[in-house]
Formats: C-alpha cells, sequence, structure tokens
C-alpha cells in the first residue's frame, strides 16, 4: 500500500506511483517510485556486493541504491548524527569543492550532499548526489547521476519511502 506521506512527497497522486520491492541478502526493500521507473537492475560492484540502478529511458538521470552495503567506509558504526560528517568525508574524494550536506524528509533522516562536474567529458553527467539514511541498524545509501536537478525530488521521496522487511527487520 503506498503512503500517504511518500504521496506527499512524491507530489503525485496514487495512480501516477507504484509500489515496488526488491529482495535483498538482508531483507526487502519496499519503496515507492514514480510509475515510469522500470524494476530495478542488480548490479555488483567490483567487490561482489550488490547494488540496485534505476535508469528510466528516455530520462538524463541513474539512481542507485546500496542497502547494508559493505562497505570500506565504516558505515555500520554511523549515528544519525554522524550523517553529515560521513558524507563531507565520503566526498572528498571525489570533488575538491566543498560540500554541504541536507537534511531532507519528515523525521529529517535522509542526509544528503550533490555538486556538478565541472570538467565532465562527453556523456557524462553533470550532476551527483549522494546521501544516506538510517533505517533502525540498517544503511540504505544512494547515488544519483542527472544532467539537470528535476529528478532530485523524486530520487528523495523514494529514499523516504523505503520501508525494510523480512530478517527481522520490521523497519519504516
Amino acid at each position: 500500500m503506498v503512503s500517504v506521506a511518500a504521496l506527499a512527497s512524491l507530489a503525485l497522486t496514487a495512480a501516477e506511483v507504484e509500489q515496488r520491492i526488491v529482495k535483498t541478502e538482508g531483507g526487502q526493500l519496499a519503496l515507492v517510485v514514480p510509475k515510469g521507473w522500470p524494476a530495478p537492475e542488480t548490479r555488483f560492484n567490483s567487490r561482489g556486493a550488490p547494488y540496485y540502478r534505476f535508469a528510466p529511458a528516455d530520462t538524463n538521470f541513474e539512481f542507485l541504491l546500496y542497502f547494508n552495503y559493505p562497505s570500506p567506509r565504516r558505515t555500520n558504526v554511523l549515528a544519525d548524527s554522524g550523517l553529515e560528517g560521513f558524507l563531507k568525508s565520503s566526498l572528498s574524494s571525489l570533488t575538491k569543492d566543498s560540500v554541504e550536506p541536507h537534511r531532507f524528509g519528515a523525521r529529517k533522516d535522509v542526509a544528503y550532499a550533490w555538486f556538478t562536474d565541472r570538467v565532465r567529458k562527453p556523456g557524462e553527467f553533470y550532476y551527483f548526489t549522494r546521501g544516506i539514511r538510517l533505517i533502525g541498524t540498517n544503511v540504505l545509501e544512494f547515488s544519483l547521476f542527472s544532467n539537470d536537478s528535476s529528478p532530485m525530488s523524486n530520487a528523495l521521496a523514494v529514499v523516504e519511502s523505503v520501508r525494510i522487511s523480512g530478517g527481522g527487520n520490521e523497519k519504516k
């Protein structure tokens, strides 16, 4: 069932969104996405850790979700108060510009930061956003690559809509 909070965040009507289920090793993620978004593709990074990619056709963005990502950045020791510091640290290797993390969501439990690629190569995206949300003891990281800022509100609302079930992880 689509939550009222998720609809308000997406600024779309119930007819314009749908719920998706993503099965992971640590449970399953229920999330609300705009209807035009395809099913997520499961991909694996160079260390074999899975992530979930949404790349709607005929758009200029790509959205990635990482759930309980086994990261060398020690996300398992994060507290809500440390989300901004985590983002600054993790983005410092990607840009020389300072990044200013922001909070989002009804509970302000999503932290994100973005910057532009001023020296991008042809075919690369102009904006890069990285964010993180703690859901109980679970960590949900996301990345958004885009050529304009229009996908940002929907991507943040999708992150806010995530609910975890299975594996003893009943969290909102």
